[in-house]
């Protein structure tokens, strides 16, 4: 049995996958250079590079109007990530790595356009041209799976007096970007999901746009200021003015069509036997299978669907019959079934334009065919989800692609509304020991080794908590979405997430101890639109798996850049750690990384470049380069102010010398953080119980300009500007006598700068290392 496959888009790729897991021989046949259909972009539009037809109707900055929990396959979800409503570029890299995962790209013939499919005996021609060859090839097949798309033929309405229009009329298909309707006036006919996400595209350049629709619901969703909304069209007055059936009129520049696509086969010959109505395509069994000749099928064709999940499900149904392990009604009985099954769809006022709608009634559908072929169903979240997140779009355009959600059964999903700052990752061990770690009045408990766990240190902090008698003062799920002076005090807003509740609170001082891994620093490079691969930061790394024998570059060659080199390299097939740091050259590494000096650009062929010139081509790019200090709930008038990281004015690198009742717990880096944030506290509470003072605005800020040019002088950037490092302990002395309080002992700083040293020098091996603290300057590796 030998089955083409028309496209290798997303219904094409799941149709290889399911043909291959029964045992079915494919051929898929894709008239682009690469894998993706529709999810493609492309800033072609009318004909290619070979004067083929372009198709694609991707433009740039799309992100998807449904979660990527609906959007993943049933056996291979969208990896997880801090949001839900993905690009179009990490949609495209999702398919990537469902075809590499199923191995299916091995079948692929790129470049190929099908130009005739017509029957040969019982079996199937296909003509189709090598695009770069123009030359024919014809082959024949068992069977045919058709999953060309249906966003190829635009539907485009004819108003009376068109012709009179002397601006640009156009199609959704065609649109890429809004720059160039930049202070047009522009005329968006048509309000479903894409014609809403357009009309908000342009409203960001344009002087307005007016949404024409008769849609229901889109009269619930608010827009930016310069969109306003009107009935249909009624007829084009002139050169510039169109007049809707309201009676009112507006003079556009630009009309653009937002009104769907007509199903085009136009490589179906004649003989095939199937008939397009207006949308209407016959004769198909369960919206899918040709009747007359049930060995060509069609995926993809229901709408208002859960598109990926479906085509999974219809070609798991049709590879089934292929491979003989189900059988099909006889075709007297597939047409009496097709009929009933629209008979009732006419009942329901449906036109034929809407033969293939699903919708509300997706669910019956999926579980239809999932009985009919004895195959695992689509969970019904799935379908739960979608609903909701549609609703949203209608309800909310301007901010549902904001929502996060979770699926936490097959009926159940739950949304959380707000980001996630946690740069945590699966299997993470510390990089320094718990020795390190202790707060100076509450160690880890003894054990056997000194390189913790995630968990471990979890539980540590809850022990602490509970020593302390601390929970009892911790709101949870509050949300803090602004603080500002209030008088000589600070009025702080906060928001209770479960209720969405705004909270008001007045406060005599502020202690900020957000951390400082929330918002990634990533450098720009030069070129980097040409990369088609995955980018992203190790902030959104949870685990190597989704690495697995991919060639990743890792940029950036701190403690972190480091650690999750080594761990991808157990699954990767190769990887590039890209550094100017002169410890990382002293690591070894597994054999499958090697070591490379700063990028220079990414080529215009997608090739990395470095500044030795040598070149690599990479699957995913990921930037190991830190974070910027970032409080977004802080109001203007606190007066803080981050510069390339260097956040002033700060006393000590913690008090707002402007206003003292501020203070900021843990922004110095390359410290002894558990031990630091405990002597940071313990000075400030004691300016704020009164048991010692602080010196003038005026000393503080000389003290603060003092040590600042101190650090210019030793070569730092502002972005070291908070950096301790090797003087680390000359700043928890100089706290510590300022307060008259105990300060950290030498040997944890001895112990931190020893434990640096071996994470650079055996990162496979330093967490093997146990230590033990002998006294306040000695310690001991055991």
């Amino acid at each position: 049995m030998r089955v083409a496959i028309i496209g290798a888009g997303a219904a094409g790729l799941a149709s290889a996958r399911q043909a291959v897991g029964e045992g079915v021989e494919c051929e898929v046949l894709e008239m682009a250079a690469e894998l993706g259909g529709t999810w493609v972009y492309t800033d072609d539009v009318g004909k290619d590079r070979y004067g083929f037809p372009v198709y694609s109707a991707m433009y740039k900055g799309l992100r998807t109007n449904l979660p990527k929990e609906v959007m993943g396959y049933p056996d291979f979800p969208i990896p997880e990530q801090n949001k839900s409503y993905l690009t179009q570029a990490e949609i495209l890299e999702f398919l990537n790595l469902y075809a590499d995962h199923f191995n299916i790209r091995q079948f692929i013939r790129f470049n190929r356009m099908v130009a005739e499919i017509r029957p040969f005996e019982d079996k199937w021609q296909i003509k189709s041209i090598d695009k770069p060859t123009r030359n024919e090839i014809i082959d024949v097949y068992d069977a045919v799976m058709i999953c060309n798309g249906h966003y190829n033929d635009p539907i485009i309405p004819k108003f009376p007096g068109e012709e009179k229009f002397k601006g640009k009329i156009g199609h959704s298909h065609q649109y890429r970007s809004p720059e160039p309707f930049k202070n047009q006036r522009i005329l968006v006919v048509g309000a479903g999901p894409s014609g809403l996400d357009l009309a908000l595209h342009m409203s960001s350049v344009a002087k307005y746009v007016v949404l024409s629709h008769h849609t229901k619901e889109a009269v619930n969703t608010e827009y930016p200021s310069n969109v306003s909304k009107k009935p249909d069209v009624l007829r084009i007055k002139d050169a510039e003015e169109v007049e809707f059936v309201d009676g009112s009129c507006c003079r556009f520049d630009t009309i653009f069509y937002c009104t769907g696509y007509k199903y085009n086969f136009p490589f179906l010959h004649e003989s095939c036997g199937v008939t397009v109505d207006e949308n209407h395509i016959q004769p198909l069994y369960k919206h899918m299978i040709h009747i007359e000749r049930p060995s060509m099928c069609f995926i993809g064709i229901p709408f208002n669907v859960c598109a990926f999940q479906m085509f999974d499900l219809q070609a798991r149904f049709f590879c089934k019959y292929l491979a003989g392990s189900m059988s099909l009604p006889t075709p007297c009985m597939m047409r009496m079934d097709t009929e009933k099954d629209m008979q009732n769809r006419w009942s329901k006022g449906y036109t034929k334009r809407q033969a293939h709608l699903m919708g509300p009634d997706q669910l019956s559908y999926y579980e239809d065919l999932a009985a009919a072929a004895n195959t695992s169903p689509i969970a019904p979240v799935i379908v739960k989800l979608r609903d909701e997140s549609v609703k949203r779009l209608y309800d909310d355009l301007l901010n549902f692609r904001e929502d996060r959600y979770k699926i936490v059964n097959k009926e159940t999903f739950v949304k959380y509304g707000f980001p996630i700052y946690s740069a945590m990752y699966k299997d993470l061990r510390t990089n320094l020991p718990k020795e390190v770690m202790n707060y100076p009045d509450f160690y880890f408990p003894e054990q056997e080794r000194s390189y913790l766990t995630q968990p471990k240190v979890l539980d540590f902090l809850n022990q602490y908590a509970d020593h302390f008698n601390l929970k009892r003062l911790i709101r949870f799920n509050r949300m803090v979405t602004d603080i500002r002076p209030f008088g000589d005090q600070w009025q702080i807003k906060s928001i209770d997430k479960p209720t969405k509740k705004e909270i008001v609170n007045i406060y005599d001082a502020v202690m900020v101890c957000n951390g400082h891994n929330n918002e990634p620093f990533i450098a720009k490079i030069p070129g980097e639109e040409n990369f088609k691969g995955k980018i992203s930061h190790s902030r959104q790394y949870r685990s190597p798996e989704e690495y697995t024998d991919q060639r990743v570059l890792i940029i950036g060659g701190g403690p972190s850049g480091l650690d999750i080199v080594y761990l991808i390299s157990s699954v990767a097939q190769h990887v590039v750690l890209s550094h100017h740091s002169e410890l990382a050259t002293l690591s070894k590494f597994p054999s499958n990384v090697t070591k490379k000096p700063d990028v220079s650009q990414i080529k215009d062929n997608g090739e990395v470049e470095f500044i030795d010139n040598s070149c690599e081509r990479f699957d995913a790019i990921m930037y190991c380069t830190g974070y910027k200090y970032n409080y977004p709930f802080l109001h203007d008038s606190c007066g803080v102010t981050v510069d390339n990281n260097w956040v002033k004015p700060f006393y000590k690198h913690m008090i707002n010398i402007d206003r003292p009742t501020m203070c900021f717990i843990g922004i110095p880096t390359y410290v002894c953080a558990f031990q630091l944030c405990d002597l940071q506290a313990r000075f400030f509470c004691k300016y704020l119980k009164g048991t010692m003072s602080l010196p003038s605005s005026e000393d503080m800020r000389m003290e603060m300009d003092k040590d600042m040019q101190n650090r210019w002088a030793k070569g730092y950037s502002k972005k070291k500007a908070h950096y301790m490092g090797p003087d680390q302990q000359d700043y928890y002395d100089d706290l510590a006598t300022t307060a008259n309080i105990t300060p950290i002992p030498p040997v944890i700083v001895k112990l931190w700068h020893e434990c640096l040293k071996r994470i650079f020098d055996d990162i496979q091996n330093f967490r093997e290392d146990n230590y033990k603290i002998i006294d306040n300057e000695n310690f001991i590796r055991i």
